[in-house]
């Protein structure tokens, strides 16, 4: 009986071991992911600040572009002052609804 505290007293200490050496050996690998990740971030973040800037320009230019050919003032004004009646419309409409409902 003794042997055999004996060898399940091992087996359990040998079995501390292992776990303790696999999370030693699994925390080594994190770190290595972990520092190539962070230099793959920061090679990302410098090509990622050029790309949007040049994105930036290309967004600038084709909002000129916009303006000067496809939107002429003339064009523009009409359409946008139709709109913002038909807001103040509905505005006025909500408002109506929202003091009967207080009403009741």
């Amino acid at each position: 009986m003794d042997q055999f505290v004996e060898w399940l007293f091992r087996g359990g200490i040998a079995a501390v071991v292992a776990g303790v050496a696999a999370l030693f050996v699994r925390t080594r690998k994190l770190e290595t992911e972990n520092a190539l990740l962070k230099e793959r971030l920061i090679n990302l973040e410098a090509h990622g600040t050029k790309a949007s800037e040049e994105l930036a320009k290309e967004v600038h230019k084709l909002q000129l572009c916009l303006e000067r050919n496809f939107v002429r003032r003339e064009d523009w004004v009409p359409v946008m002052s139709r709109i913002e009646g038909v807001l103040e419309d509905h505005g006025k409409m909500l408002a109506r609804i929202d003091e009967r409902r207080v009403a009741q």
